[in-house]
C-alpha cells in the first residue's frame, strides 16, 4: 500500500510538470525564435518524460492489481466462513485450518520471526492473507534504530505522515527538540540526559509498531 501511494504521488506529480510543458512545446515556432534544433531538442526532452511517467504509470497499475488481488482474497477467506452454516461441516474445519495457520504467521511476524513467518506463509498459500510486507518494513525500521541509525526511521515517518495525524500522533515542540539533540551524539553516548533519552524515544517508536 505504502508503495502504491509513494508512485501515486510521483505520477501526480509528473503530470503536473508534463501538461504545461506539453502545451508550451506545442506552441514552439519558428516566430517564437527557436531553431529547429532547439525544437526538436524540446520535443525530445517531452517525448522521454512522457515515456518515463508511462513506465510508472505501468508500475503503479502493477501495484494496485496487487492490493485488489489481496483485497479480493481476504473477502473471499471471510466469504467461506459465511457459507458455512454448521461447525460440524468439513468445510469449517479446512477454514480453521486456513485461520490457525494465518494467526501463526502473524504472531511470528509480530515476535521478529520474519523468515519463519514468510516461509510458513509461502507453504500454505496464506501470502495474501497476512501482511508480510508491513512488518518486514516495520523490522527493517527497528532494527535501524537499534543501530543507532534514524534515516529509516524519519522516512517511514514522512512517508506515513497522513496516517500518523489520523492517528492522532502528536509531538510537543519540546520533545521535538529533544530528539534533535539526538542527531548530535551517538548511540552508545554517556551523556545525559541523551543516553537515557535514546532509549525512551527507541521504545516509544517501536511502541507505534
Amino acid at each position: 500500500m505504502r508503495e502504491c501511494y509513494s508512485l501515486q504521488r510521483i505520477v501526480e506529480r509528473e503530470r503536473e510538470y508534463i501538461l504545461p510543458s506539453l502545451k508550451a512545446t506545442a506552441s514552439i515556432s519558428p516566430c517564437n525564435g527557436q531553431t529547429p534544433d532547439q525544437t526538436l531538442a524540446a520535443l525530445d526532452a517531452m517525448i522521454s518524460r512522457m515515456q518515463g511517467l508511462k513506465r510508472k504509470m505501468e508500475n503503479l497499475h502493477q501495484e494496485e492489481r496487487k492490493i485488489h488481488d489481496q483485497s479480493r482474497k481476504r473477502i473471499e477467506h471471510l466469504e467461506n466462513l459465511h457459507q458455512i452454516h454448521s461447525l460440524a461441516d468439513v468445510k469449517y474445519d479446512q477454514w480453521s485450518r486456513v485461520r490457525l495457520d494465518r494467526l501463526v504467521t502473524d504472531y511470528m511476524l509480530r515476535s521478529g520471526y520474519t523468515e519463519s513467518a514468510r516461509q510458513l506463509a509461502h507453504e500454505k498459500d496464506i501470502e495474501d492473507l497476512a501482511d508480510l510486507n508491513v512488518f518486514i518494513q516495520c523490522q527493517r525500521v527497528a532494527e535501524s534504530l537499534r543501530r543507532g541509525e534514524s534515516k529509516d526511521a524519519l522516512q517511514w515517518c514522512s512517508e506515513n505522515k497522513a496516517a500518523l495525524k489520523k492517528s492522532q500522533v502528536c509531538v510537543q515542540s519540546t520533545e521535538i527538540h529533544r530528539a534533535a539533540g539526538l542527531l548530535a551524539f551517538p548511540r552508545d553516548t554517556m551523556a545525559e540526559p541523551y543516553k537515557v533519552l535514546f532509549h525512551i524515544y527507541l521504545d516509544q517508536f517501536l511502541h507505534l509498531f
